[in-house]
């Protein structure tokens, strides 16, 4: 490009498509500017933005065969149309500037990779035991895709509240595609940013909230208060000097960004809940273990897991005693009753001792005994 104005435009071109004609066919009643009388209008423009809007129309047009890229003529003007129905709107230049800073396809791969090949039914099922837990390295890593986005849009003042809420609603546009949400709104209520949030689907709804909660913490938003029941969460937060952090902050955003998101995980929501919720959090700690009432109880429930495990038709390729042993050492230690060092060597340690828990102990003994890992 041949000057600083070059690369606007070329940016514009680039991110402005998917943005428009999600206004143009979902937010508007449609008008037809293009009409069907046609004049001249004549501008001037570099070559070398000549040559690319020509190129990319050229290539789009031999690829798709899309109607609105049969010419350049065409092409021109349903940008032009377009454009003008952004501006009916109320938008303004600076709106538009925005929509080439934001990581518009970041954005939309983050929220649509969520459920590529899979169906929301099943989607809801397998992310029900995610509910509780704190948000993974996926997002924290998505998150930081905003870094270059928040530090040219939210720093100084140009970090007006209306502008934060117009970021806010864009970016919710992008789980409006997902068919997951039913509704997003961002909107400003005293000194507060305020999202209402309305899902479709309640795991995923809850997992979402949490996920929402993080990002915000990530652009400068702390929590102050949310209302959640069965797909809608109302989510309540102030700014914190972060916003307009001129160095950005990482380490401090990603704080944030955890303790909003951790909200979702309070004691109090787990114990409200199904019991299971619960015993997963106290199985990953190995101060606790599986307990029996007593031995012939305790017995008769291992007895039944092992024949389980005996059962199970195995491929041709593996050795059955070496398939059952490495499940029985995974059963084991899934019960905190050992801790396992090297599963393919049968290497472990004891995790509870014969004096504090004698029933456990002599099941466990009994197990190791006759399957010969000791």
């Amino acid at each position: 490009m041949k000057n600083k104005e070059d690369l606007n435009v070329f940016n514009f071109i680039i991110n402005i498509r998917h943005k428009f004609f999600l206004y143009f066919f979902n937010n508007m009643k449609y008008k037809n500017y293009m009409g069907n009388k046609k004049t001249t209008f004549s501008i001037s423009i570099s070559q070398s933005i000549k040559n690319y809007l020509e190129r990319y129309q050229r290539s789009i047009f031999n690829k798709s065969k899309d109607k609105r890229f049969k010419n350049i003529s065409v092409f021109i003007n349903k940008i032009l149309e377009i454009c003008v129905i952004f501006f009916s709107q109320g938008n303004g230049l600076d709106d538009l500037e925005e929509i080439t800073k934001t990581p518009r396809k970041e954005v939309s791969d983050f929220f649509e990779d969520l459920l590529v090949g899979v169906n929301p039914y099943q989607f809801e099922e397998s992310i029900k035991f995610d509910k509780y837990r704190p948000l993974g390295k996926l997002y924290f890593n998505t998150f930081a895709i905003y870094r270059n986005f928040i530090s040219n849009t939210f720093k100084g003042e140009s970090a007006s509240d209306e502008r934060i809420v117009k970021i806010m609603n864009f970016i919710g546009s992008f789980l409006l595609k997902n068919k997951l949400t039913e509704r997003f709104d961002a909107y400003l209520q005293h000194d507060n940013i305020i999202i209402e949030y309305r899902g479709y689907f309640s795991n995923i709804h809850y997992n979402y909230s949490k996920g929402i909660a993080g990002l915000c913490g990530y652009f400068g938003f702390r929590i102050i208060d949310f209302y959640y029941e069965d797909k809608f969460t109302r989510l309540v937060f102030k700014k914190t000097p972060l916003v307009k952090d001129l160095k950005f902050s990482l380490k401090e955003r990603k704080a944030l960004s955890f303790y909003n998101s951790n909200r979702f995980i309070s004691l109090d929501h787990i114990l409200n809940n199904e019991k299971i919720y619960l015993w997963m959090d106290v199985s990953e700690n190995n101060n606790s273990i599986v307990g029996v009432k007593d031995y012939i109880s305790g017995k008769e429930i291992i007895s039944e897991y092992l024949s389980k495990l005996e059962n199970i038709d195995i491929q041709e390729n593996l050795d059955k005693n070496v398939f059952l042993n490495e499940n029985i050492l995974k059963m084991l230690s899934s019960f905190n009753w050992i801790i396992l060092k090297d599963i393919k060597n049968s290497d472990f340690i004891f995790n509870i001792k014969e004096k504090d828990h004698p029933i456990e102990f002599r099941i466990l003994k009994e197990i190791l005994d006759k399957y010969h890992l000791l």
